[in-house]
């Protein structure tokens, strides 16, 4: 599967219509901002098209409240944008997601249909032992689930390849290989479930140390800038397997 993040005119079409020949079964589709027509649009054509042949969700933002982009009035009118766009036929859930830490604020555990969380230790838990971090990681998923009483997409999650001390390959290599111990999925109470499924990120990209004047937000991929696999790759590469 794909995770994506924004919707961009011809781009985004382009990806899907190459994912299904390659073998990807599902898209996470991602509207950057909320309060834009042209990306809600954009991703309800999307769907009209790629669901006979891709399993769809949505993440509609992402980080936003957190860093005052918009509202969650404007995820819920963008909600009802995009479901009005869709016959009653199409049935595709839809979520938002947000850093762990905002999951106390009543309107978002309540907004779509399951929760994306953004869960890292690597900013919340600075230097934590890969294989405590990875064990901190599922616990707060868990919590989330038991409160939230919905599914559970961690969608990033992860320890940085460098960027700063003690961050190396071969600590974020013990990190997933830890984290996926036990699986990709684990059945809660009810209708509820966790996924452990989603890799962040395929590979590092340099602009956003430059943009966020932190180092290790450029080195969080399975692969380096120039698509080359790092130590942690290995173990996604078996996880394809199982």
């Amino acid at each position: 599967g794909l995770v994506l993040y924004e919707y961009r005119q011809g781009l985004t079409r382009a990806i899907l219509g190459t994912a299904q020949p390659l073998g990807f079964r599902a898209v996470l589709l991602g509207i950057w901002d909320p309060k834009k027509d042209d990306e809600i649009k954009g991703v309800a054509e999307l769907i009209l098209q790629f669901h006979y042949t891709l399993a769809l969700a949505v993440v509609i933002g992402n980080e936003g409240l957190i860093d005052n982009r918009y509202t969650i009035e404007d995820l819920q009118r963008a909600a009802v944008k995009l479901r009005s766009l869709l016959p009653a036929t199409i049935s595709v859930p839809f979520t938002t997601s947000e850093p762990i830490g905002e999951y106390g604020l009543k309107e978002l555990r309540e907004f779509g249909d399951f929760l994306a969380p953004n869960i890292h230790p690597a900013v919340d838990q600075e230097n934590l032992d890969p294989l405590i971090a990875a064990e901190w990681v599922k616990r707060r998923a868990q919590a989330l689930a038991m409160v939230g009483k919905k599914p559970v997409l961690v969608k990033e999650t992860g320890i940085p390849n460098g960027g700063t001390w003690g961050y190396t390959p071969e600590v974020q290599q013990e990190f997933w290989r830890e984290y996926r111990k036990g699986g990709p999925f684990v059945q809660t109470t009810g209708t509820s479930w966790i996924s452990y499924a989603a890799a962040f990120e395929a590979f590092d990209m340099l602009w956003k140390a430059e943009r966020t004047g932190l180092p290790i937000e450029s080195h969080w991929g399975l692969l380096d800038a120039k698509r080359r696999p790092y130590p942690a790759f290995e173990v996604w590469q078996s996880a394809g397997k199982e």
